[in-house]
């Protein structure tokens, strides 16, 4: 496993005590983490989420999971998470998030120019944006793939 600091740096953003993060990058973009996250925190508030030009995975393993999200001039979104559902979030706009449950996800943490450089270089074309499904989803190949991840 490679940390390079960032379960640290996950630790000091959200007080997270220094998760196993495994880190990798895509060509010369910049890193992408998988983190698992075990929290007990039910009813917990993380106000001032740092903006980030990133996009986050997370994969729940819990039988049933909640939380919301506030964003940036509109009201708090709910989720209801199943075991192996996904949740995408771009920390753009993210501005409160509040733990109604406890919490136990793999995040994949994926910077836009990670993405953008991929595209580029494979596709040859400019600007890259993902939008975020409103709802809970379920992925494939996150559901696959996150709990390979879980031993690291």
């Amino acid at each position: 496993m490679r940390n390079r600091g960032y379960g640290r740096l996950l630790s000091k953003r959200f007080g997270f005590l220094n998760p196993p993060t495994f880190v990798t990058s895509v060509s010369r973009g910049a890193a992408i983490t998988f983190s698992r996250i075990r929290l007990n925190w039910a009813g917990r508030v993380l106000d001032d989420v740092p903006a980030e030009d990133c996009y986050a995975f997370h994969v729940n393993f819990l039988r049933q999971a909640s939380y919301s999200i506030s964003r940036k001039a509109r009201t708090a979104e709910r989720f209801f998470l199943d075991e192996g559902d996904s949740t995408m979030l771009n920390y753009n706009d993210i501005s409160t998030a509040t733990l109604h449950s406890p919490l136990d996800t793999v995040r994949l943490y994926v910077p836009r120019l990670t993405i953008q450089d991929f595209v580029r270089e494979e596709f040859g074309s400019g600007e890259v944006r993902l939008k975020p499904p409103q709802q809970v989803m379920r992925d494939p190949i996150l559901t696959i793939l996150a709990p390979a991840l879980v031993h690291f």
